[in-house]
């Protein structure tokens, strides 16, 4: 996880730092995530937790995280495009294709199992797309 957020230039920000680690921690809740390696589940808790952080950032500021996300039925798309670049893939050996499934699956458990859930908001179908 440490790796990935160092890739992304996230790995000075405390909050996103606890943020994805707990993520990666409450997976551990339910043996569905046992199929995925734990890379994968630090990967796509990285990339949850930056775009919560963001989405709360954004309503304060200016900074247009989200600007080449659509919103559809007033849902944030998750801004994917962060990890999906050829430079994220060379680095930490996924692209958004790798590790799609299981962005998928956690980000339907917190939504599931989590109050309040932090992905509401969020459209999450749009990661299957």
């Amino acid at each position: 996880m440490e790796r990935f957020l160092r890739i992304l230039n996230y790995n000075t920000n405390k909050t996103i730092i606890d943020m994805a680690f707990q993520i990666s921690k409450f997976q551990l809740n339910d043996a569905r995530f046992l199929k995925f390696k734990p890379s994968q589940i630090a990967a796509c808790s990285v990339i949850l937790a930056i775009n919560i952080y963001e989405k709360d950032k954004d309503q304060y500021s200016q900074k247009g995280f989200f600007n080449n996300c659509q919103v559809k039925d007033g849902l944030q798309e998750l801004n994917l495009q962060i990890w999906n670049n050829q430079t994220v893939h060379q680095m930490s050996g996924y692209s958004i294709g790798d590790i799609k499934e299981c962005l998928i699956e956690l980000s339907q458990f917190i939504c599931n199992n989590l109050s309040p859930n932090r992905l509401e908001g969020f459209d999450l179908a749009a990661i299957m797309t």
